[in-house]
């Protein structure tokens, strides 16, 4: 079900009438919905009313999301050389999205909202870092 928010004021309230009806809030970039303005409310009103909030970087773990699945400027960067030395030896490069991406898990959220997650070797064996 859609929900308009046209103002700050609105997004607690809009969340609480949401808490029996979404299981979690996938957090996409968008700058528009997720700044420094917003994000404070939204991360608050969400675990108030034990919403999971799943985001888009480590930031917003650290911040009060559940988790997020992100590829940090590392990543990003040791990404963008390997593809520009592929083009320089005339290879093709067709990704366009990154292919290394990294996990934090906000713990304390998690045992907060009652959720059982895989432990820090379980989450390492699944994202395959060799730690």
């Amino acid at each position: 079900e859609l929900r308009q928010v046209t103002s700050q004021r609105q997004i607690g309230p809009v969340l609480h009438q949401l808490r029996n009806e979404v299981d979690i809030l996938l957090a996409l970039p968008d700058p528009r919905i997720y700044n420094r303005d917003t994000m404070s409310n939204i991360l608050l009103s969400t675990y108030r009313n034990g919403i999971p909030v799943i985001g888009f970087s480590e930031g917003l773990v650290r911040a009060g999301a559940l988790a997020a699945i992100y590829s940090s400027p590392a990543t990003i960067g040791t990404e963008a050389a390997a593809k520009a030395l592929r083009i320089l030896r005339g290879n093709r490069v067709n990704s366009t999205y990154p292919q290394q991406t990294e996990f934090a898990l906000n713990r304390k959220v998690a045992r907060s909202l009652h959720l059982q997650v895989p432990t820090d070797n379980a989450l390492r064996v699944r994202w395959g870092e060799k730690r």
